[in-house]
């Protein structure tokens, strides 16, 4: 049994990671992930990490998707920033509070694993106009659609 902080909570995890990360074609495979019940998380029985979408994009997605008014988080690396972009449809100073606590829980967790990357994150307020004025979806990652 292993496990991951993020922030004061602590994720318990039980699984097995398969991988060749000489291959940039390889998945990688998490089985029976579990989370402890001080972290509201879920279950999830498998999960299937891509190199683009790796532990990083895993903290980033499961930390703000806890958030319910996000309706998705984009991001995408650059030379030694990963950027993160999180869009509502409108502001709201209360979804923005939370926001910001989870991006500083993100930012310790990051800080855990040495990674070499500094964060960039962005807040983005929709306001109803189609996702696809804002974004394409071929230059940035989606790691999280509502």
């Amino acid at each position: 049994m292993s496990g991951l902080t993020i922030g004061e909570k602590r994720i318990e995890e039980a699984y097995s990671v398969q991988s060749d990360f000489t291959n940039p074609e390889t998945k990688v495979n998490i089985h029976s992930h579990s989370i402890s019940k001080n972290y509201n998380l879920g279950l999830f029985s498998a999960y299937q990490l891509t190199p683009s979408e790796d532990v990083r994009g895993f903290i980033i997605k499961n930390k703000l998707s806890e958030i319910k008014e996000i309706e998705y988080i984009y991001y995408a690396p650059d030379e030694r920033v990963l950027y993160v972009w999180i869009v509502l449809n409108s502001a709201d100073k209360g979804v923005r509070k939370k926001i910001y606590t989870s991006e500083l829980e993100i930012i310790d967790s990051f800080k855990s694993f040495d990674f070499e990357e500094n964060l960039d994150f962005y807040v983005i307020f929709r306001q109803d106009k189609p996702i696809e004025d804002l974004f394409s979806e071929k230059e940035l990652k989606v790691l999280y659609k509502k």
